[in-house]
């Protein structure tokens, strides 16, 4: 069963009609619907093996179920 808007809205302790305004802000503050986040993968460095090379500082670059599987 897909995560829906009404299942969003009730483990947010929002309207449905809230969740559909917060994800229609994030899409065009993202800049999708005109195609300005092209470039954002361009950069995109895959993680490295060496695990001292997928943090700046004790920040990780990468999320914590793609961190787990290089160590």
């Amino acid at each position: 069963m897909a995560y829906d808007e009404k299942k969003c809205a009730k483990d947010q302790g929002q309207t449905e009609g809230e969740v559909r305004n917060t994800w229609h802000a994030a899409r065009d503050d993202s800049g999708v619907r005109e195609g300005k986040d092209d470039d954002s993968f361009k950069n995109f460095t895959p993680p490295s093996s060496k695990p001292e090379d997928n943090f700046v500082g004790d920040v990780p670059l990468y999320p914590a179920r793609v961190m787990d599987k290089l160590i």
